[in-house]
């Protein structure tokens, strides 16, 4: 294998000629778009999911937190006795 000598100098020029590449400004509304799309998809298949099952869990458990509490309540009453 040949080797491949380069400059100090050489190498810090083809790095800037590279990251002016990458510094263009046209791709930031397509990527902030892009990016926008995704958060409400994730809004809607995520967090409103989530919100529902955190609601029906309460809904179907509160009534069932006051019996426990009865029953609780009960068993004090009777144990003083």
């Amino acid at each position: 294998m040949d080797k491949v000598y380069i400059t100090k100098q050489e190498m810090y020029d083809g790095i800037e000629k590279e990251a002016k590449k990458l510094k263009s400004g046209d791709n930031g509304p397509i990527l902030t778009v892009l990016l926008w799309i995704w958060i409400m998809w994730a809004l809607v298949f995520l967090v409103i999911p989530a919100f529902i099952s955190l609601v029906l869990v309460v809904v179907v458990y509160a009534p069932f937190y006051f019996v426990d509490k009865k029953i609780i309540k009960t068993i004090k009453i009777i144990s003083i006795h």
